[in-house]
């Protein structure tokens, strides 16, 4: 109960401030509505007993008000729905815009990329959307007090006993809590699976992975899969569902019950002489109202758990575990025109093996370092503490002799080897690498050309219908579909577009490129240290490396050889039995 109190109040709050005019309308008209129910109970009893006792002004008198009364209760609903559907709506935007800078920028990539992360994101997103409901949910819950605040000393004139009747109500609310519960674990439980299955599903529909399953014929496999993980989520719902419902079902008997023995006593007063007809009415219809909102309500309530059951887990993904304070490192060379990593160790959450350990590296500036190494040996890892979407788990990444921080993200510029593919216009989706200052990308056509350029991709425009106004991919009509390599140098356009940035981090940068376009791009990567200070390349591609100032040769997570290409060929170690191996495959 606790709990429910605690989401009325973050969900009355944030209604207040994303429209409070509105919130104030649906209050009212709600409010004037659940008065208006008792009223009608106590006119209809009159007008029934005037009818009864021949006494026709006062029954015409009571007919008009009954009337008047209904109505202004059903437009009283009406248009109280209409505003706490709008206010819903803004509040479910705003859930959502939090979620977005959430999961956008507020949370560590590291923990974005763990499997619980994962489910909860899955679980608050199929939640979100209940928020529209739960405006309702409260007001409705107001306005039910409201009308038991008038109806009990109704009930309590016609029978003592009746005044108690709304007190099963309790029994309803902990029934549906129960189920709530039993609902909610049944739904973590199968949030695995679930995904899952969401995963299979969009591994048949995408047009890339459609393709490859349907060459090696693996399409019935993956469909039945999806069917296999859908299943066990599924049965996982449907047996919470069942407990759930004969849980509700339990405390809406009790209810009845009771709902039914006080009539009987009314029945009985009737019969004696010492109630009317128009008494017994009152209590039918008091009961039933409250009977029929007290359903209402209850499913209402339940609404209400299930988003503050979201809001916790909204909360979770906003204010994940934090990181463990990392121990002293040395501090970095004063003012050294470099990047200096010095001890630095990181591990990935929930992993007691660590990614990398024990690094102490120099990158000058101006420089075109090369990290190389087999699969697991920790390339990307470096990158991503070298851009600041990671943090050291022990040690210090510094640049310059100051320690980065979240404002060093401005200075980097990356093409990652799982880059993005922004199906918008060529100009838009180049102009994502550097946003102006108002907001609208691909405005600024010389420095989008010289971003192709630089990426050996003139030629793409040249190919569009519209040029850089044509739209790329083809989600839409009116797009065209680019090959892997165009995507590539679309990607590393938009990483060529900031200009002025102190670090450039490619990762595969030449993996769908042919040999021409690889070669051009080799020629790049010494003029873009000009601008980008240092570039870093990351690849297996070791014809790649060869240009480069510094080779940094990675295995298990530590730093295994350090220089340059005739140095470490020199040394005869690792890096050189990895070039003659695929230089001679290759040949």
């Amino acid at each position: 109960m606790r709990s429910m109190w605690r989401t009325t109040r973050q969900l009355l709050t944030l209604a207040w401030h994303t429209d409070r005019r509105r919130l104030l309308v649906a209050t009212g008209l709600l409010s004037a509505g659940y008065l208006a129910t008792p009223l009608v109970a106590l006119v209809l009893g009159s007008f029934v007993d005037d009818v009864l006792g021949g006494r026709a002004t006062p029954a015409i008198t009571g007919g008009v008000l009954l009337a008047a009364l209904i109505m202004a209760e059903l437009m009283c609903a009406h248009f109280a729905h209409l505003s706490y559907f709008e206010l819903g709506e803004l509040m479910d935007d705003a859930l959502r815009q939090r979620l977005f800078t959430c999961v956008g920028t507020g949370t560590p990539l590291e923990n974005q990329e763990q499997p619980e992360f994962a489910d909860l994101l899955h679980l608050v997103q199929r939640g979100i959307g209940r928020t529209r409901s739960s405006v309702e949910a409260i007001l409705e819950f107001g306005g039910l007090l409201l009308t038991l605040a008038l109806s009990v000393p109704l009930l309590f004139t016609l029978d003592p006993l009746l005044g108690l009747l709304p007190l099963l109500a309790v029994v309803l609310v902990e029934a549906n809590r129960l189920a709530r519960n039993t609902i909610d674990t049944a739904q973590r439980a199968a949030a695995r699976d679930d995904r899952l299955a969401d995963h299979f599903l969009w591994l048949v529909s995408r047009p890339e992975s459609a393709m490859e399953l349907r060459l090696l014929g693996l399409t019935d496999e993956v469909v039945a899969r999806h069917g296999t993980a859908w299943d066990r989520a599924s049965r996982r719902l449907v047996r919470g569902e069942r407990r759930a419902a004969l849980l509700r079902c339990a405390g809406q008997l009790l209810f009845v019950t009771g709902y039914l023995g006080a009539l009987v006593l009314v029945v009985r007063r009737v019969g004696g002489g010492t109630a009317t007809v128009g008494d017994l009415l009152v209590a039918l219809v008091l009961g039933i109202a409250i009977a029929n909102r007290m359903g209402v309500v209850s499913g209402l309530l339940t609404v209400l758990r299930e988003v503050g059951t979201t809001l916790d887990r909204l909360r979770a993904l906003e204010d994940p575990r934090p990181a463990p304070r990392r121990p002293a490192a040395p501090a970095p060379t004063a003012a050294a025109e470099a990047i200096e990593l010095r001890k630095v160790s990181f591990h990935y959450p929930g992993s007691s093996t660590p990614a990398l350990r024990d690094i102490d590296l120099t990158i000058p500036v101006g420089s075109v370092v090369a990290l190389i190494g087999e699969n697991g040996a920790g390339k990307s890892t470096l990158s991503k503490l070298l851009c600041g979407l990671y943090q050291p788990t022990e040690g210090q990444v510094a640049y310059r002799g100051t320690e980065i921080t979240a404002d060093w993200l401005a200075q980097v510029s990356c093409l990652f080897q799982d880059f993005a593919r922004f199906e918008l216009t060529l100009a838009e989706s180049v102009g994502l690498g550097r946003l102006p200052a108002d907001g609208v990308p691909g405005a600024d056509e010389p420095a989008l050309l010289r971003a192709l350029r630089r990426a050996d991709g003139l030629d793409i425009p040249r190919s569009l219908p519209d040029g850089l106004a044509s739209v790329v991919g083809r989600s839409y009509d009116e797009g065209t579909e680019l090959s892997g390599g165009q995507w590539q140098k679309v990607a590393l356009a938009r990483a060529f577009l900031r200009e002025d940035v102190s670090l450039l981090v490619l990762d595969e940068p030449a993996a769908s490129l042919d040999p021409r376009a690889e070669h051009a791009l080799l020629t790049t990567f010494r003029d873009a240290t000009a601008h980008a200070g240092i570039t870093v390349l990351v690849t297996h591609r070791l014809s790649t490396v060869s240009l480069a100032d510094l080779i940094v040769v990675l295995s298990e997570g530590t730093v295994a050889e350090l220089g340059s290409h005739d140095e470490l060929i020199g040394a005869g170690g690792l890096y050189a039995d990895l070039y003659r191996t695929q230089h001679r495959a290759y040949r």
